[in-house]
């Protein structure tokens, strides 16, 4: 059922909160904090655990756009191949008879 607007009335100050030993339960959200110490559970070492993993920050990498330095009629590239056929603009072309892993630097610019 879909929540429904009704006119605004005075909240209790718990909505659905309990406080009890000062923590707060919801009991909408209550994940389970993983290991609660019981060591008797007959599956305790079943329980999710999380490591506590420090990652050095993360650097900002230099990227270099290889495309822009490639020839725009991609001559060396339509050179290599068997047979080329341009089908639409929005589609692009079809390059067949091409090795992807014998291609020279120029024609992986222009690729």
């Amino acid at each position: 059922m879909a929540p429904v607007a009704t006119p605004q009335q005075s909240a209790p100050a718990e909505v659905g909160l309990k406080a009890s030993e000062g923590k707060v339960f919801n009991p909408f959200y209550s994940p389970s904090i993983g290991d609660d110490g019981d060591n008797t559970y007959q599956y305790s070492q079943f329980k999710p655990s999380f490591p506590n993993l420090l990652w050095e920050p993360l650097v900002e990498l230099e990227v270099t756009e290889r495309g822009l330095s490639a020839d725009p009629s991609k001559k060396s590239l339509f050179d290599a191949a068997q047979k080329v056929n341009h089908l639409t603009p929005a589609i692009g072309t079809e390059i067949v008879g091409l090795d992807l892993r014998q291609l020279s630097e120029s024609q992986k610019d222009e690729l």
